[in-house]
């Protein structure tokens, strides 16, 4: 029994060994088998990633290319492939973009392989190759080619309309998209009709008249390259608030919708399209995101909190917004991106490891300027392609370009490199291309088939072409603006103002300079200037009657429809004189004087219009005096005049826009008779002109009377409107004698006063920071039995002098002892004239002040009433650094009604100078306008600006087009002079202005707009008016954002 137990044991032990090695055996198959499987399905997979994948690139002149690469490769492989086919130089502004099933779109990460960012199920991927940082400095591109890519992209992004604006502005956009496309405008050719416009596609809702004003403003762009035109193009889009704004749908923490973007200065938020709020980098701490949720981490911020709060639709959505803040803030702000190699990330990733791996703004400019590559640009070519057409249409063989190395070629793309000009090589050749610019030393094993045929053409050449000097790309340095109370809106207004930037150094002069001139074709495009603004003038006077004036039934629109009547046909017939002379003008351009007809048989046609300036001038004063009456009266009347002194078109007082006609036939006397010293005696015009000025003279003799009334009472009117409370400064009889700044001794010490002197009165005043920037009156006396003399110093206070009125002493202190003397003898002048009157009964200065007092609570009431809102001022004191530079006035809300800040009385107060009547006459008569480059501070650039000369003030605009001014410069209290050797300006016709530390340069394009710009200005400058006192002044600012056009302007 013992044994057979035995044995049972061990043959059930054999059997346990048997049955374990069978399971051993058969584990050790099926794993075999598994890992077999598995390695065969990671064969399969990297043999399917390995294949070659075809991706279409959409290029920014509508042509398409499909590169073949690996789907293993990184993305930059492709990226530099399709940069090295352009030839591109500044590669880093462009990115190749995508967009997924949401319509999302996102850019290529270089860094990644193409695989892990795009579905490789599709037999074509669609890429496009656009601008992906949107520089805010055209002109400091140095490749001709990137600058042609950067207008392409403005060109798709208005016609997708993508950038918005208003529709003049986008006329003008596409003028000059069409002049690059066409060239010179061609009356013979178009016969003035708009429809060759129709073949491009411009906007997305074009029409006849958007085509309409495309071909007006088409006319007026004479002589300007392909490349300037693409230069134009990109200095008048990057001030448009949508320049570069791609936006984001988001929600905030309380679910209500709004649009992000960001851009190279921040982030942006929108409501629909209309700009709510910007958050610049400097006041941003931190951006984050958590799955759909992304965060603006703040710096101490009082109105907003800390952390802002938005809400995408998708998780991938919110982080490609991310990423996108990350590249546009490194690109612009960072000096240096340090490049790291990306780690793996760990099984607890604390975050994105996403940073931007290519070269910022500032890198590049530093690269080309290091390697030289500007000059390579001479050794290369490249044609232009129809970029804009969108039917079948066939080119006007009349649509030409300016030879300056351009062709058009619509058939291949042609490799830069070969020396044949051949076609590049398709997917089954090998790529041999041999760029002349190296892109990051990098070789791609990517190919490229044509695609289409209406792609960019890259030809080598052995001649230099017309391109821009190297020192034209100029660097764009802080600088105090030409226009500002605060330092703190310097950087903004710079970024405003700057606006066209040409180089001197170049071929690209002031267009239509290109030879030298004689002075007589010089005085005629004065004569040209100056009419097309005084033709705006009298439009805006226009318009405004009609929108306005005319709804209001009062005795003061029935006045002004007596001047509308007048001056209806006097618009007319301007406009038809600027159209003959603007043509005479073209001509000499274009052919010179030998073509030209008679100057005299267009310039008599002013005699016809006399008439109509005869009754103007004689209904001027009635109508003056009773728009006034009905201004003090009437606040309904008064509100329309206030706000249409608030538009953007309006850059003067109403009353000076009404007395404008009545001032421009001695215009045409004197700018005639400059064209009259500029012939002999022999000329076929001289006799001709020389009877024309004297008829206009014999005219303006006549009313020399009537003029001078005009000028004083338009004076007193713009007083009484600016002096609150005191209701009858306008008075018959009463002239304006001077005002100015003095100090007047009180129990505080000495305190500014600004004093106004009559010819019977004398009134002191202070400027109010709670009516409208008015200024209210501290006191008042008669001229009647007044004693004046000078007194010694006192205070501390030099060229002090005492006023006695009966038993009242009013001791007063000048800036200067020119000053004191004038005032002095100003007053003794007038008292002696004024005691040979009879005498009027004029209120006691307490009785007076009580009365004003009384009408100043009132007036604060009424305006209350009305609902005019008042602006929150802050008062800064001005130390000479701050508070010198005034603003056009501009309306916010439309409702604000508060006085402009650069007028004359304005500029007195804040500058401490005096202002005679003699220099209210020049300022209210003379005006001149002409473009002017303005030199940046510390750099060989310079801005070409379209410049209006008046009421002591010279307003900037972009262009001769635009119907409202930027900014404003008032040259009161300033130096006008020839630049000296340590200036280091090497320039023609270059003149300096100057106030304390505020220095400009301007330069005027020829000799005979330099000696007339030196003439007015200095005028203005004289030492009879800037009497500037050593003394602390009060400055008031308030920062108006134009949300049509991002431009910053100060009240």
């Amino acid at each position: 029994m013992a044994n057979n137990h035995h044995h049972m044991e061990s043959s059930s032990m054999m059997m346990v060994n048997n049955v374990e090695n069978t399971l051993s055996k058969q584990q050790s198959i099926t794993s075999t088998s598994t890992a077999t499987t598995s390695k065969m399905k990671r064969s399969i997979t990297d043999k399917s990633i390995d294949q070659p994948v075809n991706i279409v690139i959409n290029f920014l002149d509508e042509s398409k290319t499909v590169f073949q690469i690996h789907q293993k490769a990184l993305a930059k492989d492709l990226f530099y492939q399709v940069c090295e086919s352009l030839n591109l130089i500044e590669l880093d502004y462009f990115g190749l973009e995508y967009y997924d099933k949401n319509m999302i779109q996102y850019w290529l990460d270089l860094e990644r392989p193409i695989h892990r960012q795009l579905s490789l199920s599709m037999d074509n991927l669609n890429m496009n190759f656009a601008v992906k940082f949107y520089t805010t400095e055209p002109s400091k591109l140095e490749d001709e080619l990137t600058r042609y890519l950067f207008a392409l992209q403005i060109k798709k992004d208005l016609a997708s309309g993508d950038l918005i604006c208003n529709d003049n502005t986008a006329a003008l956009l596409s003028a000059y998209a069409i002049q690059a496309e066409c060239g010179d405008f061609n009356p013979n050719d178009y016969n003035d009709h708009h429809h060759y416009i129709s073949q491009f596609k411009l906007i997305s809702n074009q029409d006849d008249d958007f085509e309409f004003k495309v071909m007006e403003n088409h006319k007026k762009l004479i002589d300007l390259s392909p490349a300037e035109a693409d230069l134009q193009l990109l200095e008048i889009a990057k001030e448009l608030e949508m320049y570069g704004v791609k936006l984001s749908s988001v929600k905030d923490h309380e679910g209500v919708p709004l649009n992000l973007a960001v851009v190279h200065h921040g982030i942006l938020i929108f409501q629909n399209y209309t700009k709510v709020n910007t958050f610049d980098w400097i006041k941003i701490r931190k951006l984050s995101f958590k799955r759909k949720r992304f965060f603006i981490k703040l710096h101490q911020e009082e109105f907003f909190g800390d952390v802002l709060e938005f809400v995408f639709q998708h998780r991938n959505e919110c982080k490609n917004f991310w990423k996108k803040c990350i590249e546009q803030h490194s690109f612009f702000k960072c000096i240096e991106i340090k490049q790291k190699t990306r780690k793996k990330i760990r099984i607890f990733s604390r975050g994105s490891s996403f940073r931007y791996t290519g070269r910022t703004q500032q890198q590049i400019s530093e690269f080309i300027k290091t390697n030289n590559s500007i000059n390579q640009q001479q050794q290369r070519s490249f044609q232009r392609s129809n970029s804009m057409k969108f039917n079948s249409l066939q080119k006007d063989p009349h649509h030409h370009h300016h030879d300056i190395g351009y062709n058009v070629d619509n058939n291949k793309m042609v490799n830069q490199n070969s020396d044949n000009s051949s076609i590049i090589n398709t997917c089954n050749n090998n790529n041999n291309h041999n760029s002349n610019h190296n892109v990051n030393n990098h070789t791609s094993s990517s190919s490229t088939t044509t695609m289409t045929t209406n792609a960019i053409k890259m030809v080598n050449y052995h001649k230099s072409c017309d391109t821009i000097d190297q020192q034209s790309v100029f660097q764009n340095h802080d600088e105090p603006p030409l226009l500002l109370s605060s330092q703190s809106f310097i950087d903004t207004f710079h970024q405003t103002l700057n606006l066209s930037s040409v180089n001197l150094n170049s071929t690209l002069e002031f267009r239509g300079f290109k030879r030298r001139m004689n002075q007589d074709y010089y005085v005629f495009r004065d004569l040209v200037m100056s009419e097309r603004t005084y033709l705006k003038d009298l439009e805006s006077m226009r318009d405004w009657f009609k929108n306005d004036v005319s709804k209001e039934p009062s005795r003061s629109a029935e006045m002004l429809s007596l001047l509308v009547n007048v001056s209806e046909p006097l618009i007319d017939f301007h406009e038809k004189f600027l159209h003959d002379i603007e043509y005479i003008l073209f001509i000499w351009d274009k052919n010179g004087f030998d073509s030209l007809p008679p100057l005299s048989t267009v310039l008599n046609e002013i005699l016809k219009w006399m008439s109509h300036y005869e009754q103007i001038i004689e209904r001027l004063p009635f109508i003056l005096e009773r728009i006034n009456s009905n201004f003090c009266s009437n606040k309904e009347f008064e509100s329309i005049c206030r706000e249409f002194e608030t538009k953007k078109g309006c850059y003067l007082p109403y009353t000076s826009f009404l007395l404008k006609p009545a001032f421009h036939p001695s215009f045409y006397a004197k700018i005639i008779q400059k064209l009259i010293d500029c012939y002999c005696a022999n000329h076929c015009d001289y006799l001709n002109l020389k009877r024309l000025v004297e008829q206009l003279n014999n005219f303006n003799h006549e009313y020399a009377n009537t003029l001078d009334s005009l000028i004083n009472l338009v004076i007193l009117i713009e007083l009484q409107r600016d002096i609150a409370g005191f209701v009858n400064i306008v008075q018959s009889g009463r002239r304006f004698i001077r005002e100015g700044c003095l100090l007047k001794l009180s129990k505080k010490g000495f305190q500014q006063r600004l004093f106004f002197l009559f010819s019977d009165l004398l009134i002191y005043a202070s400027r109010s920071t709670y009516i409208n920037f008015q200024f209210k009156i501290h006191g008042y006396f008669s001229l009647y039995n007044v004693f004046v003399e000078e007194t010694e110093s006192k205070f501390g206070q030099n060229y002090c002098f005492t006023i006695y009125v009966g038993n009242k002493i009013l001791i007063l202190a000048a800036g200067l002892e020119s000053d004191r003397q004038s005032w002095i003898r100003a007053i003794k002048e007038s008292a002696i004239v004024l005691s040979t009157q009879p005498s009027s009964s004029i209120l006691p200065s307490n009785d007076l002040l009580d009365k004003i007092d009384s009408a100043l609570s009132e007036h604060l009431k009424n305006l209350n009433d009305h609902h005019i809102s008042h602006t929150t001022i802050s008062t800064m004191n001005n130390n000479g650094k701050n508070g010198d530079h005034y603003g056009v006035g501009d309306n916010n809300n439309g409702n604000n009604t508060q006085s402009r800040t650069n007028t004359i009385i304005h500029v007195c107060w804040q500058r401490n100078c005096t202002i005679t009547s003699a220099d209210y006459r020049y300022a209210l008569t003379v005006s001149f306008s002409g473009y002017l480059l303005r030199k940046f501070k510390n750099s060989s650039g310079w801005q070409k600006l379209w410049v209006e000369f008046t009421h002591f003030c010279l307003f900037f605009y972009k262009s001769a087009e635009d119907n409202y001014p930027l900014a404003s410069l008032p040259v009161i209290g300033y130096t006008v002079s020839i630049p000296s050797d340590a200036d280091n300006m090497s320039k023609n016709y270059v003149f300096k202005l100057q106030f304390k530390k505020h220095v400009y340069f301007f330069r005027a394009e020829s000799e005979y707009a330099f000696n007339k710009w030196m003439e007015v200005i200095k005028k203005s400058t004289s030492t009879s008016i800037a009497a500037i006192m050593p003394t602390t002044t009060t400055t008031i600012a308030t920062p108006i954002i134009d949300n049509s056009s991002s431009v910053v302007q100060l009240n």
